[in-house]
């Protein structure tokens, strides 16, 4: 504000010396618009203001457009002693030429706009605003001088910026030039993209972006009042320059970035649209809008974005954290995404007897390798020390499936880790995540739902539970197309056993008839009259159906009896073809059997263990752990055994 105070001083001052009127000065009338040739705007000075035959030149005394009065130069002038204090508008084509004359040869305290061109002899002093046209015009050239002073405003829709003596490039093109640190500089070019110019000072005091195909700086930059993007105006850092905001800048408009190369604005916190182009740029904004791959890139920084666009492209995480902005979201890992939707709503999913928090995340995403993600949430959703986290695919219409108890840290909002996720869901099939507390019941954990066909001909629905509790039982339900609301349910209510080990139950369908879709679902039905819905399966009966194969909703391990003496059977699933390895180990965590290993199809397998040891020495009483590792997923579970 001192600042401003001083220029309004300086401005008042001038104003006035200027101008104690000399016979032969001009002035325009008050607040008058209109052309410099016509002589109804002008008045001149002759022992007092009269009327004028002749419009005002450099052979004429002191010239003044007043305050709010506007002049177009609609033919070439030249003027000497002329002050701008309101508009001053050169049109295309035409020439305002500045002699050397006495005193102060061109004094602009208002706004002077050139869409033509302005030639200096003498020299030119701005004060107030100067907007510049781009190419061949909007230029000002000469063996003159032309200075920019503190407090001043220069606009320009030139590619080129502003350039320093002696090169004939830019807005500003005379033998001599001076631009101040605390002059404002605008680019607003609407059709090309522009620089700075290396002739901007290397600290200005607002800098103003309006050119929407990007505007790059032509050295380090320092801006100390005001960085300011105006009308879809893009920074591009196409360079290895820096720009650097003084403690005190202030950053206003929609931030739209593009970092193409090293450079780069050091500190920004937050952006809206950064777009990049750069494989490694060192330094990001904390919090962005919207992210925008345009090549692939390593993240340097932890960054909060709203978005993330990747085009195709992949951003390596380099094991900083990308937290999803309002979403309760975040991912870190030594991965590289190149997809990634996270959305958050307030449902409340009830699966058997368990409801959920009011927080589900549903999400799709494609990592390279594992990734860790957290879940936040409310203190008012549970406060519980350990919590469930369930995930459902597809999301809305799949079956929840029990992931694990998972340790909760933090206050409000309190937070969960969940380690070596490589499935986000796909944008086919997206994924649901959700929370509940431990001290809820859990409800049917079913592992496999499938059809076989009989030596009969008739269709056996088979499912595989490996928990129920409070479960009340099953009905199954057929019908010809995939709409279960108009599904039949036959008659029989098959009762649960309410155990924690694994059960096979099967349902013979005899009346199903050949040669058309037979679609099937099973329902669970708790004590409390809650219910779940899986499925459908379908199969079409022919004369010779081949057997399917056993598909297990998710990879698993189930060892009976247990606690066993002499032998026990240990029942796996997967859920693709894959590698399988099965080890036994002790207490203490050392291997002391290798019991299993081979390439295996989809689906539910057995083997058995007798006790012993890789040399076949029987082992004592005591808890073991079997440990199935297919791929990049493992299982364990505890069994003991007794002598």
């Amino acid at each position: 504000m001192k600042l401003l105070a001083g220029f309004i001083l300086i401005y008042s001052f001038l104003s006035c010396s200027l101008f104690a009127q000399v016979n032969g000065d001009y002035q325009t009338r008050t607040n008058v618009t209109g052309n410099w040739n016509a002589t109804n705007v002008w008045q001149k000075y002759n022992n007092g203001w009269a009327n004028v035959s002749t419009n005002p030149t450099s052979a004429d005394g002191a010239i003044n457009i007043r305050s709010g009065a506007t002049i177009t130069v609609s033919a070439n002038v030249t003027a000497d002693q002329l002050t701008v204090n309101g508009t001053l508008n050169i049109n295309s084509s035409r020439t305002l030429s500045i002699a050397n004359g006495a005193g102060t040869d061109m004094l602009v305290n208002g706004t002077l706009g050139i869409d033509g061109s302005v030639s200096v002899t003498g020299s030119v002093d701005v004060i107030g605003t100067i907007r510049c046209k781009s190419g061949s015009e909007g230029v000002i050239s000469g063996t003159g001088s032309f200075t920019l002073s503190s407090g001043a405003s220069f606009y320009t829709t030139n590619v080129n910026g502003i350039y320093n003596a002696p090169t004939n490039t830019g807005s500003v093109q005379t033998s001599t030039r001076s631009y101040s640190s605390g002059a404002s500089y605008y680019y607003n070019s609407a059709e090309n993209s522009q620089s700075t110019g290396p002739g901007i000072p290397s600290t200005v005091y607002k800098l103003g972006v309006e050119c929407p195909q990007g505007l790059s700086i032509s050295k380090d930059l320092t801006v100390t009042d005001e960085l300011a993007f105006l009308y879809d105006g893009i920074l591009n850092f196409n360079n290895t320059y820096n720009m650097t905001l003084d403690t005190e800048c202030e950053v206003t408009g929609f931030i739209h970035l593009i970092y193409d190369s090293s450079g780069k604005i050091f500190d920004l916190p937050y952006c809206d649209i950064l777009q990049l182009y750069n494989s490694s740029p060192d330094e990001v904004p904390a919090e962005i809008g919207e992210v925008i791959l345009q090549n692939s890139s390593i993240l340097p920084n932890d960054v909060t974005v709203t978005t993330l666009t990747c085009n195709g492209y992949g951003l390596d995480l380099d094991n900083k954290i990308l937290t999803l902005k309002d979403k309760d979201f975040e991912i870190e890992g030594n991965s590289t995404l190149s997809d990634l939707s996270v959305e958050l709503t307030n449902n409340v999913n009830y699966y058997g007897s368990s409801n959920s928090i009011a927080h589900t995340w549903t999400t799709y995403g494609t990592v390279s390798d594992p990734v860790s993600i957290r879940l936040f949430y409310p203190e008012s959703e549970t406060s519980a020390p350990q919590v469930r986290v369930w995930t459902r695919v597809p999301s809305g219409t799949g079956n929840w499936v029990f992931v694990g108890e998972y340790n909760t840290f933090g206050t409000d909002p309190k937070y969960i880790t969940v380690n070596n996720i490589s499935d986000l869901g796909s944008i086919e099939e997206l994924k649901d995540w959700t929370i509940s507390d431990t001290d809820q019941t859990l409800p049917v954990e079913l592992t496999a739902f499938y059809l076989t066909v009989t030596p009969q001909n008739f269709v056996s629905i088979n499912w595989v539970t490996q928990s129920e509790t409070g479960v009340l039982g099953y009905y199954v339900y057929r019908n010809f197309e995939q709409d279960f609301n108009t599904a039949i349910k036959f008659n029989s209510l098959i009762q649960a056993n309410n155990t924690t080990q694994e059960l096979n139950y099967i349902f013979i369908d005899q009346n199903a008839p050949m040669g058309v879709n037979l679609y099937y679902w099973l329902q669970s039905i708790d004590y409390n009259n809650s219910t779940e819905v899986y499925g459908p399966v379908v199969i079409t009966l022919s004369d010779s159906n081949p057997p399917n194969p056993v598909l297990p909703l998710r990879n698993y391990i189930n060892v009976f009896p247990n606690p066993f003496s002499s032998a026990t059977n240990i029942s796996f699933g997967i859920t693709k073809d894959s590698q399988v390895q099965i080890v036994i180990y002790n207490s203490k965590g050392a291997v002391v059997r290798n019991l299993y290993s081979a390439s295996k199809k989809a689906g539910t397998h057995t083997t058995s263990w007798n006790g012993t040891d890789n040399i076949g020495k029987a082992l004592p009483s005591g808890v073991y752990y079997v440990k199935m590792i297919t791929g990049k997923y493992s299982t364990k579970q505890k069994i003991i055994l007794i002598k």
